[in-house]
């Protein structure tokens, strides 16, 4: 059994962040200790006070140990953070990460690490594959033309989404339609 304790001035945003636990739920399971048990001693290694990266290097595995600790919590979240949701209502318009970060007032790395926790995916890889399942979705249950259902997803452009749906399903969003039509007897 380890316990870690957590003090000083960025708590407050780490446990707003959901990094480590409100002080009510002050002990909280892990599924596993080995990465937490990783960051600690690659930390206890760099805290020599006579390195001359010293402050760097011991700064950077401190806001490390945080995160590894969160994603290893033993028990998943009862529903997604309203960080993806609201990347996901998102998805579709035509903006970079850095602007839906930016959007949802984040840092960059903040956007990544809590899709990568919540979606096990980059936000990028996220987006694209809410993207597609509207796609997906509507060739299915429409009679919208690929250039339509393009330029709702999000893609000005229906040459590169015909490619990118191709590359990315494996089949042209024609042939999928065409697969996935509802069948009348």
């Amino acid at each position: 059994m380890a316990f870690a304790g957590f003090s000083g001035p960025a708590v407050a945003a780490c446990a707003r962040r959901g990094l480590i636990p409100a002080p009510d739920d002050a002990v909280v399971p892990l599924a596993t200790g080995a990465p937490a048990h990783r960051t600690i001693r690659k930390l206890a290694t760099v805290c020599n006070e006579s390195e001359p990266t010293y402050d760097a290097t011991s700064a950077a595995g401190l806001h490390e140990l945080p995160g590894v600790l969160r994603r290893s919590r033993a028990t998943p979240r009862d529903r997604p953070p309203a960080v993806v949701e609201e990347l996901a209502r998102a998805a579709h318009l035509p903006v970079s990460v850095t602007e839906h970060a930016r959007r949802q007032a984040l840092p960059l790395p903040g956007l990544r690490e809590e899709v990568q926790y919540t979606a096990g995916c980059s936000p990028k890889d996220f987006v694209l594959a809410t993207r597609l399942n509207t796609a997906k979705d509507l060739l299915a249950t429409t009679d919208l033309k690929v250039a339509s259902i393009a330029r709702r997803i999000g893609y000005a452009d229906p040459g590169h989404f015909t490619r990118l749906f191709t590359r990315r399903v494996g089949v042209p969003p024609g042939a999928f339609r065409a697969g996935h039509a509802p069948r009348t007897h």
